[in-house]
């Protein structure tokens, strides 16, 4: 989602990372990668001091629904017996200006932070 001149925009989106991991010590990772994303649907455009709500289309907003980046991690893996508890952080940052508006100098790129939990089993 994005906020600005008082609305915030909200949409759902479909985000595959692809990396390589290496092992730096048996229960220690790093990975390094990309991701591709796509936006799905339109978006909920938000007044922030009223709330009143709208749909509008990535292309009514000057918004690209596609983006790639870049993606780094670092995880601890504690083998549990038969099992493998994950806990792994990694930050996205976006390669490509989702700003479409034609003259604009404002460039939007995504920065996120994700923290992920899992369990593997061997």
């Amino acid at each position: 989602s994005a906020a600005s001149d008082g609305y915030k925009g909200q949409w759902n989106t479909l985000l595959v990372p692809i990396q390589g991991k290496f092992m730096l010590l048996p229960i220690l990772s790093i990975g390094l990668g990309g991701y591709f994303s796509t936006a799905l649907g339109d978006m909920t455009i938000t007044d922030v001091l009223t709330a009143a709500e709208s749909t509008a289309t990535f292309e009514a907003e000057n918004r690209s629904k596609v983006d790639f980046g870049g993606v780094a991690s670092v995880g601890i893996h504690i083998p549990l017996g038969i099992t493998t508890l994950s806990m792994e952080g990694r930050y996205l940052h976006g390669l490509k200006n989702l700003n479409t508006q034609a003259g604009s100098t404002n460039s939007q790129k995504m920065q996120a932070f994700d923290i992920l939990f899992g369990f593997s089993f061997y």
